[in-house]
């Protein structure tokens, strides 16, 4: 990354306002749900928002986060009372932070709002949830279990931040996505980074961060937070192209290295964004995973441009993807979206396929492997409704060896977390009964086509119900049901998929036939 780094700060030089994708998931692991809820206990963020909303099963967008800060922080003495409290205000300083380009947007008066804040103290904030899960079937017995959450972050020196983030939330929050099957790459420092922030605009972080590129509820085609966090060096900043090209641009890229089935794997991605205005937002993505440290030379010169010169290793080695979003936004609660995840969507050129057709009798042995996200969110009067569907071809995630599968880990798709050979629907409703209940209903069917590989059919429904008692305690209930179908081959068997470089068996989880039922209680209280 060092020969990038004074490159993309000549480039960044050229910055304009332009939002950072703001129809982003944040992930839920991310401090910046933790500074939200600091924010909110203590009554910075109006009369109707609460800690519990930015700690339980409600995902926001980077855009929402912004609306909530901007309509309390127009007001100066709420800033006011922020600055003068010592604990808060260094995590009202890293929210505004973060939000950076969203609130420029919304023509916010940014270096006089973050000069108010400033202070060298650190602050802090955690919450508590103890719950008790009476459960049938399932590997996981009924008892008693802490969900815990916690972060430390300020000033360190001028213009550079460390933020440390213990937690076990972002794994238990992803249960429902692996059916207590995977998920073993979590540990208590979910996140822990330095962030040094330039002129304009100009934001590097190297630490243990979460990566979710793109809107979806459920997760993204490319780029996840389904995965255990990235230890990563990672350079964003907005730019212009002028009047003709466009001027609101945004560039991201992260370089990352990992244990990945007993051996090291290389990972990189990199997004250019352009903001079209402010409802549409267009992102070409495209990253890779290796299993040699040869990969990082990639990183100055665009991947696919990398990827065609290195034809030695192209063939088993080197895993690229790439990836197509776009996003309307009518406003920070109503939004449509889709992405497009690729790796070989074959060509004619040379008798490769095109969506099953081909010119001349030369076939590629090489299958078509891409997947699909669409999906829309809306939200009025106290009802959230959010409706996705997700596909993905039978390779897609897969490659010729186990270290450069889209994955991090065994289960653990970088991408979507349905994986390979999948179609997906799923849907949330939550409707809020005055300021203190709300009740949600979420449900899932993920259908695995042709035979069922690499796991079986399930079915996923929740009832929850959530009251709070203050701004700083929450109890909840909560009904999960889980159905699986039976694997319907094994090794040998008649169907069974053959062994193939391109589908290896290191991926099957035979499974067996299943219906979990399970019932949480919690109490959630934020300090």
């Amino acid at each position: 990354m060092k020969r990038i780094v004074p490159a993309l700060v000549i480039l960044s030089l050229a910055a304009s306002v332009a939002s950072a994708a703001p129809s982003d998931i944040v992930p839920q692991g991310a401090p910046a749900n933790d500074w939200m809820a600091a924010l909110a206990v203590r009554g910075y963020l109006g009369p109707t928002i609460y800690a519990s909303d930015f700690t339980g099963n409600h995902l926001h967008t980077r855009d929402q986060f912004a609306e909530i800060l901007y309509a309390s922080f127009v007001d100066d003495l709420i800033v006011g009372r922020v600055a003068k409290d010592p604990i808060t205000a260094p995590l009202a300083y890293e929210a505004v932070r973060f939000l950076r380009p969203e609130l420029l947007a919304r023509n916010v008066d940014y270096d006089e709002l973050i000069a108010k804040l400033h202070t060298k103290s650190f602050g802090a904030t955690g919450t508590l949830q103890p719950e008790v899960r009476i459960k049938q079937d399932g590997d996981t017995p009924s008892g008693t279990r802490l969900i815990y959450r916690g972060v430390v972050g300020g000033e360190v020196a001028r213009n550079i931040s460390l933020v440390v983030s213990a937690s076990n939330w972002a794994q238990d929050a992803r249960r429902p996505f692996y059916n207590d099957y995977g998920s073993q790459g979590f540990n208590a420092f979910n996140e822990a980074y330095l962030r040094y922030d330039g002129a304009n605009g100009l934001d590097i972080r190297v630490g243990r961060m979460s990566e979710h590129w793109g809107p979806g509820m459920r997760g993204a085609t490319l780029v996840s937070d389904n995965v255990p966090p990235f230890d990563e060096l990672r350079v964003a900043f907005p730019f212009s192209l002028g009047r003709i090209f466009g001027k609101n641009w945004h560039y991201t890229q992260f370089a990352s290295t990992f244990n990945d089935y007993g051996g090291r794997s290389y990972f990189e991605g990199r997004r250019v964004e352009y903001a079209f205005s402010n409802h549409w937002n267009f992102q070409f993505e495209e990253a890779f995973k290796a299993n040699y440290s040869g990969s990082l030379a990639a990183t100055p010169v665009p991947f696919l441009i990398f990827k065609s010169f290195d034809l030695d290793t192209i063939d088993t080695k080197y895993n690229y993807n790439t990836n197509l979003g776009l996003s309307y936004t009518a406003n920070p609660n109503t939004r449509v979206y889709g992405q497009l995840f690729g790796d070989d969507f074959k060509s004619p050129l040379g008798g490769h396929k095109l969506f099953g057709l081909s010119l001349g009798n030369k076939i590629s042995d090489t299958p078509r492997r891409i997947g699909y996200l669409i999906g829309g969110t809306h939200q009025a009067g106290g009802t959230a409704f959010t409706l996705e569907y997700a596909f993905a071809d039978p390779t897609s995630n897969i490659f010729k060896n186990d270290n450069a599968t889209w994955e991090r880990g065994r289960a653990d798709y970088i991408g979507m977390p349905n994986g390979p050979n999948t179609t997906e629907l799923s849907g949330r409703i939550a409707q809020k009964y005055g300021p203190n209940l709300t009740v949600a209903a979420e449900y899932r069917d993920r259908q695995r086509h042709d035979n069922s590989f690499p796991a079986p059919t399930s079915r996923y429904f929740s009832l929850s119900g959530d009251y709070k008692l203050s701004h700083r305690e929450t109890v909840g209930a909560t009904l999960h049901e889980y159905w699986q179908d039976p694997f319907p081959f094994q090794p040998g068997d008649p169907g069974y998929p053959p062994p193939q470089k391109y589908m290896p068996f290191s991926q099957a989880n035979p499974g067996t036939k299943m219906r979990t039922h399970e019932v949480d209680l919690t109490y959630k209280v934020t300090f």
